[in-house]
């Protein structure tokens, strides 16, 4: 991801509107914080959400690696008495359910936060379903 932003920094600093910002007195850093960092993080950050559910998933071995317990061994260890523990095929269902839901809705939040962070720094983004005069064609 840092490479990513780098890539967009570094093409965001050859534009012409970074060129008119230091025209109009910015120095290089002030025009790289107020308009290179923000356009270059708005192709980058729908790249955030799958991160995150990434770095969830590898809390399932990190957990399981180090015996430490939480959610996903909790998940794991469900899973794993209903499928192979001592011949009884029990599965306690709403644990699963609710350790789903969770993940589920944890990556939701990320997903929604990140997109309203970028409706924050893209203003060709737009709530709601509003037509200007440009959409009438």
């Amino acid at each position: 991801m840092t490479q990513s932003i780098r890539n967009e920094l570094i093409d965001s600093l050859q534009a012409d509107h970074m060129l008119l910002a230091q025209t109009k007195g910015l120095t290089r850093n002030q025009a790289i914080r107020r308009h290179g960092l923000k356009t270059s993080l708005i192709s980058v950050l729908p790249q955030v959400p799958g991160y995150f559910a990434f770095v969830l998933m590898n809390a399932f071995v990190v957990e399981q690696m180090y015996g430490i317990g939480g959610m996903a061994a909790l998940f794991i260890n469900n899973m794993y008495e209903s499928f192979f523990g001592a011949g009884v095929f029990r599965i306690d269902i709403y644990i699963t359910v609710a350790n789903v839901l969770f993940f589920v809705a944890l990556s939701f939040v990320a997903a929604l936060f990140i997109d309203l962070l970028n409706a924050g720094l893209d203003p060709s983004i737009r709530f709601g379903g509003k037509k200007t005069t440009l959409d009438k064609k």
